[in-house]
């Protein structure tokens, strides 16, 4: 099995929601690797928050992503 680690992001996608969650990345992999350089149409949130509920795992459609940020521990909210 392959070694992961996983970085906490907030996603914005292009209707307005705003996702706050985990998102796996390969070993020594930057999370801009996992959106720009991977043929995977989608990327696995896990642990996420959406609209103020948590769910366990989100699968979001790349093309569907307008911005990502690594989660500072001084963001408390998603807007």
């Amino acid at each position: 099995m392959a070694d992961y680690d996983s970085k906490q992001a907030i996603l914005k996608l292009v209707d307005g929601t705003s996702i706050k969650g985990w998102i796996n990345l390969k070993s020594s992999t930057r999370l801009s690797d996992v959106l720009t350089e991977y043929d995977d149409r989608f990327i696995v949130i896990f642990r996420c928050a959406l609209r103020e509920e948590l769910g366990n795992v989100l699968f979001v459609n790349k093309e569907h992503i307008l911005w990502v940020a690594p989660v500072d521990n001084n963001i408390k909210d998603l807007r």
